[in-house]
């Protein structure tokens, strides 16, 4: 552990201490919304406890990255995008029997407010985020036109089951690209087909299931960011910037997840 804290100037012992105390205070502000206030001053200090052990956590993060870092290589695009399809495909498949068992998916409590825009049964607004809504009408209405609610509510379904498998098979890609052992690739290849969770979600109409993927994707490309420059292509620039854009117009509360990146 001494040797860990070592390797560490004290701008990263700061920050790892911010980060750590700025996810224990998220969990107790959360108490005083609700105005739980009994809860909250009775576990000041299992957050404070929690939030050393996030320190401890994140500062042996810190250091073992600093050992171990990826090795990138170039790799055959062809070749990485077959394999990035195929994985795609895989966990789709996978995914499918939690779809067919709640066919033609499930709707969260916003949907229903979605959908009643999109009908045209209440105006739209953005109590709801609007370009949620928008998106989901892309998949959404072809379907209901054609056969009605149940129909709409599948083709936006497997619209996003699919774009969910193909975001989390780009996160396996990313990781092969940067050497990542096989075995853990596979363990994690594994935890995205079999996590029932994931599967229940990636058929889920709800804000936060796109809004996690553009956030996933913008923490790999910051990291490429970070790691890459100055030799990074302008064109990873604009994809961070899009994916900000995207983030902050799936969730009002999304700047609060963008302040820290800039």
């Amino acid at each position: 552990m001494k040797i860990m804290f070592s390797r560490l100037n004290l701008l990263s012992h700061v920050l790892c201490a911010f980060f750590a105390v700025a996810f224990s205070c998220s969990i107790a502000f959360a108490h005083w919304v609700q105005w739980r206030y009994d809860q909250l001053y009775a576990s000041l200090g299992g957050y404070l406890i929690l939030a050393v052990a996030l320190y401890l956590l994140l500062v042996c993060i810190s250091s073992l990255s600093h050992v171990y870092r990826f090795k990138s290589w170039e790799c055959n695009k062809s070749k990485m995008t077959k394999l990035w399809l195929l994985l795609g495909l895989f966990l789709l498949l996978c995914w499918s029997m939690t779809f067919f068992s709640n066919y033609p998916g499930i709707c969260s409590t916003d949907s229903n407010g979605t959908i009643r825009q999109l009908i045209g049964e209440l105006p739209f607004q953005n109590d709801i985020s609007l370009l949620f809504t928008l998106f989901v009408g892309l998949f959404f209405l072809p379907g209901y036109h054609v056969g009605g609610l149940e129909l709409g509510v599948a083709c936006y379904s497997l619209a996003q089951m699919s774009l969910m498998a193909l975001t989390c098979a780009w996160s396996v890609v990313w990781l092969y690209k940067r050497g990542t052992h096989r075995w853990l690739l596979i363990l994690i290849v594994a935890f995205y087909a079999l996590n029932p969770y994931i599967a229940h979600y990636a058929t889920t109409m709800w804000k936060d299931i796109p809004f996690s993927m553009l956030i996933l994707l913008l923490v790999l490309h910051l990291y490429d960011l970070v790691d890459g420059r100055p030799s990074l292509p302008k064109r990873k620039l604009l994809i961070i910037a899009l994916l900000c854009v995207g983030i902050l117009f799936f969730r009002k509360n999304a700047l609060l997840a963008i302040l820290p990146t800039a």
